[in-house]
């Protein structure tokens, strides 16, 4: 079963928190016969429906609008919301889309006394695992069979050489020499796709490849 595009930006200016509210707005298709959308809330373990409303369109999208409550004494915020049509529901939540109501676990939330930084919201990430991605300065690879991890010894790479399959065990051994050298000679390329900020793997000293 195919269900309709749904999305709910949890950033600026589609998400705006004053004292004692959050005004929330969630897009879905123009085309979608969606006739109803509301905004489903449990603060006190009961259920709550705040209809949303619809107030404008960008292109081919329906932007409805809604007001959830932040009530005194409660840091998590949890709701989701309820899409209607003339024969069937959709529920927009944490995991995606569903027909069925998810569980609690997967619903959005928001905390009230601990945000991320502001400018977090703004910024095009880039993922990097420093073994896989530059090799900046050979001298500090990793020799073959320098040591052992777990009772295996290392293995040094040639780049681009397949990693060995997943039975073998040998995941976590297997250097290729990227290094964080490699990640600094790259930066103008990363800059020239647009990022903006940089994900690495964690990069404290171990003997596995991961870092």
């Amino acid at each position: 079963m195919t269900h309709p595009f749904l999305f709910h930006p949890q950033v600026a200016p589609w998400f705006k928190e004053s004292a004692d509210a959050l005004q929330l707005t969630l897009f879905s298709e123009l085309d979608a016969p969606i006739r109803e959308v509301w905004l489903r809330h449990e603060p006190d373990n009961e259920e709550y429906l705040v209809p949303m409303t619809a107030v404008s369109t960008r292109d081919r999208l329906q932007v409805w609008q809604g007001t959830l409550p932040l009530h005194k004494g409660q840091d998590i915020h949890l709701y989701c919301f309820k899409c209607l049509t003339d024969e069937e529901q959709w529920w927009l939540h944490g995991a995606g889309v569903s027909s069925a109501m998810p569980p609690r676990e997967q619903h959005f939330r928001f905390n009230s006394l601990h945000q991320p930084p502001a400018w977090v919201q703004d910024q095009v990430f880039y993922q990097i695992f420093p073994d896989r991605f530059c090799n900046g300065d050979p001298s500090l690879s990793v020799k073959h069979h320098e040591y052992e991890y777990r009772g295996k010894a290392v293995i040094s790479k040639a780049w681009g050489e397949p990693v060995s399959r997943h039975e073998e065990g040998h995941g976590a051994c297997e250097f290729y020499g990227g290094d964080l050298a490699g990640i600094d000679a790259k930066l103008h390329y990363l800059q020239s796709l647009g990022v903006t900020a940089l994900y690495l793997n964690p990069i404290f000293d171990s003997p596995s490849n991961h870092k």
